[in-house]
């Protein structure tokens, strides 16, 4: 006799059940390559094809695929690539951090690295170059987040291929009235003459506001690593 469509329902809904409880037992005892190769993964009807695997609350919105992906901390201590973007909201604590591309002079046999800028502040850096004007002057625009970003604000000014000795700032950054862009001027250059400009800020966004950062902190239960150790031991011999 014909098995009812409720029954058939019930025994694929067991066995996928069955198959996911052994996944997460594999999983945990570190057996997940083995059964990853197995029938049941790459060629069964229930874990690769069934409808509950697909579609199914226990596997695609249930409560253990959360658990297991969402409940614990990962330390790695070994080296990890990710081949496509990475995202952290937070903070990242570093030893050391570069970018790494194929070198621009020979992009088939070498790799180019360069370190992070690094400062005790968080800090943000603008620049560009500028030509003065008949007078000497210059007005820098600025983008329009600037002042909802930045604070303590710091200027480099120099002249190129000319001297200018009396290159100063004129006005630090405000935001000018009748077009809404914050701006700063620069006075005292050679007319027409070409300048290089820098200006810094130092973060003042809500984000930061909340979640500082310390330069230094003492080493407790707590940190990366207890007082009297070291995260590179090597370089904590006395």
């Amino acid at each position: 006799m014909e098995a009812s469509e409720p029954f058939r329902r019930n025994f694929f809904l067991r066995k996928a059940i069955s198959a996911l409880a052994l996944l997460l037992y594999a999983s945990s005892c570190g057996f997940v390559s083995a059964y990853g190769e197995s029938y049941y993964y790459n060629q069964g009807y229930y874990y690769a094809q069934a409808y509950y695997y697909a579609q199914g609350y226990y596997y695609s919105q249930g409560y253990y695929q959360g658990y297991y992906q969402g409940s614990y901390a990962l330390t790695l201590t070994q080296n990890t690539t990710f081949s496509q973007n990475l995202y952290v909201v937070g903070s990242v604590g570093k030893g050391s951090g570069t970018f790494m591309i194929d070198h621009p002079l020979d992009p088939k046999n070498e790799l180019l690295f360069h370190s992070f800028v690094e400062s005790p502040d968080v800090k943000n850096i603008y620049d560009g170059i500028a030509v003065l004007d008949g007078n000497g002057n210059a007005t820098i625009p600025l983008p329009d987040y600037f002042l909802a970003l930045n604070k303590d604000f710091r200027y480099l000014a120099s002249g190129v291929s000319d001297a200018m000795p009396n290159l100063h700032l004129a006005h630090q950054v405000y935001r000018q009235w009748f077009i809404g862009k914050p701006i700063f001027a620069i006075a005292g250059g050679k007319p027409g003459g070409i300048i290089s400009w820098q200006v810094t800020g130092i973060r003042k966004d809500p984000l930061i506001l909340k979640n500082p950062i310390i330069t230094e902190v003492e080493k407790t239960d707590d940190t990366l690593v207890k007082k009297g150790e070291c995260i590179f031991p090597p370089l904590c011999a006395p």
